[in-house]
């Protein structure tokens, strides 16, 4: 039964796996996510060049694998700023 908060079980459950090519409404998140982390992402819900060097960026940043790939360790990072 839900307590109508998203917790650890629901970000867990929620955490989709993004990289280069992707599309769609979890892309605008994480372009949305960059963007208030101050760098310049166009939040138009493909996971272009662009977003992939942003998203080297923040991993770099944040001392994490960088790889341009939105996993579960990026995901709770930029959430958790």
């Amino acid at each position: 039964m839900g307590d109508g908060s998203v917790g650890p079980q629901t970000w867990q459950a929620l955490i989709i796996t993004r990289k280069s090519g992707d599309q769609g409404d979890a892309v605008r998140a994480l372009q949305s996510r960059l963007a208030a982390q101050g760098l310049a992402a166009t939040i138009g819900g493909l996971f272009d060049t662009a977003t992939e060097s942003l998203v080297r960026t923040f991993q770099a940043n944040r001392h994490l694998d960088v790889d341009g790939i939105v996993g579960a360790d990026t995901w709770r990072a930029l959430i958790a700023v």
